[in-house]
């Protein structure tokens, strides 16, 4: 909840102080009056449920609070009136209604005006508190855009074996290595320049490269050493003195540390693999407002203030006015639903009690919906114009929220069973795709680069031949002349 509402809410229970302190006295101050009461269907705010015996067979979070009001009160509903007006949501439609059998703070004696007060969960707006008395806010709701799970990616399908680590801890890893390679380095025992490897050129600049290239490849040689032993391979290492305690110690070193770092990365890409993250197109608001998302793929319901935040906070800009008349809004909360699922629809704007209540009941595992919401406001139930009802309700109403009477959706959802959709453990090809893509190329590649060798390799000429046969003469004939 943000800090306006709770000042809001500080400002709005100094009031009810206030006007108690002047002795106003809400116990029985409607004294028995009855009232003709029209339910909008909001479940799962408010609803008629058939199954349910008390409060005449009114059921959602409206409950405890309106029970608690009329006792407090001492007001009752002469009829309970399932109020549905056209197509879609009748919020907007109710308050038409009320405003035009509105006469002097009461409702007309006129057949069409039926209704004498709104039980549901309306937003407040300048234009409604012009035309109805808004009650303060026994619950606060929100927007939510939901989506279908198959308009959704889920993560660690791609470059998973190299997203285990973040790029912090891959350059760490290449430092250590580098700095373990060059501790090999400059301990000749582990890198010894070859006695036979002698420069034979009598200027600088042959001696020069000579240096370069021995120490080059003893720091490969180092590297190699270095990396194999971290990967838990054995190196081979040509080591002048094996059972020297300098030797023995790094490698036991290197050899810890390749270890736990092998673990910390399987542990890593485990979990990688099995705690998926399901990402959607959709990331805030502002995708709605550019038409990054297109607003043909958006449904809104009809009717209600989910429409006309749609209209005045996001459908403003040059992009949606070169969509309109296009076919993106949908009757009923119901019916947006619907279409998100049946995938007339990529996305739609509900309310955030409406979407939570569905995808853990009716549409399980189907629909998702945004991080946070859009839109965050209270709901609140009418009254006509300049009633003289408002004051004792609204002061009834701040009461009984200081009490805790209402719960909020939080509390509310947390009764409730959750949506648990069984998930496979299987790592399927589309997560190991790229893994199996590399392992092929590298393969392919290496099998090319020896086709390459043994088809392109020019033979040794006979010249080299007999070079080679007389240096391995030479080589016998010196060797029988040094023994003993």
């Amino acid at each position: 909840m943000s800090n306006a509402t709770k000042v809001l809410q500080a400002i709005a229970f100094l009031n009810f102080a206030i006007n108690a302190c002047a002795g106003i006295q809400l116990s029985k101050a409607l004294s028995g009056t009855e009232l003709r009461c029209c339910v909008i269907h909001e479940p799962p705010i408010v609803y008629l449920d058939p199954n349910t015996y008390s409060n005449n067979g009114i059921n959602g979070i409206i409950t405890k609070y309106l029970t608690e009001m009329q006792a407090l009160l001492d007001w009752q509903c002469s009829e309970f009136i399932p109020y549905v007006e056209g197509d879609g949501t009748s919020f907007n439609r109710f308050i038409d209604m009320m405003d035009n059998c509105t006469q002097n703070g009461a409702i007309k004696d006129d057949p069409a005006c039926r209704c004498e007060i709104g039980i549901g969960g309306w937003f407040n707006s300048a234009d409604r508190d012009e035309r109805v008395d808004l009650l303060p806010p026994f619950v606060y709701d929100g927007i939510r855009v939901t989506f279908h799970v198959s308009n959704t990616r889920r993560s660690g399908s791609k470059l998973f074996f190299v997203t285990t680590f973040d790029l912090r801890s891959w350059l760490c890893l290449f430092a250590i290595i580098i700095l373990f390679a060059l501790a090999k380095f400059l301990d000749e025992r582990f890198a010894p320049i070859p006695s036979a490897d002698e420069p034979n050129a009598a200027n600088s600049w042959g001696r020069c490269l000579h240096f370069l290239r021995t120490n080059w490849n003893r720091l490969i040689t180092s590297i190699r050493s270095t990396t194999l032993r971290i990967v838990l391979q054995s190196d081979h290492d040509i080591v002048q003195n094996q059972h020297g305690a300098h030797n023995f110690n790094l490698n036991l070193i290197i050899g810890i540390f390749g270890l736990l770092v092998v673990l910390s990365y399987e542990a890593s890409m485990t979990a990688t693999l099995v705690q998926e993250t399901v990402v959607s197109d959709y990331q805030s608001v502002e995708d709605l407002k550019t038409c990054r998302i297109k607003p043909e793929d958006v449904c809104v319901p009809g009717g209600s203030a989910v429409l006309t935040f749609w209209n005045d906070a996001i459908a403003y800009g040059d992009c949606h006015r070169e969509s309109k008349g296009k076919n993106y809004f949908r009757g009923s909360f119901e019916e947006t639903l619907d279409a998100v699922k049946n995938g007339t629809c990529k996305f739609g704007l509900v309310l955030d009690s409406t979407i939570q209540e569905a995808i853990h009941g009716k549409y399980c595992g189907q629909l998702l919906s945004s991080g946070e919401p859009i839109y965050t406001g209270g709901l609140s139930m009418i009254l006509p114009k300049n009633s003289n009802l408002t004051k004792a309700m609204r002061l009834a109403t701040l009461k009984l929220r200081n009490e805790a009477s209402a719960p909020s959706l939080q509390q509310y959802f947390q009764t409730m069973s959750k949506c648990a959709p069984i998930t496979g453990s299987v790592l399927t090809f589309e997560k190991l795709q790229l893994l199996f893509v590399f392992a092929i190329v590298a393969c392919l590649g290496c099998i090319s680069i020896k086709m390459w060798q043994r088809v392109w390799r020019r033979p040794n000429s006979p010249k080299k031949e007999l070079s080679d046969i007389s240096a391995a003469d030479s080589s016998s004939m010196s060797t029988e002349y040094d023994a003993p």
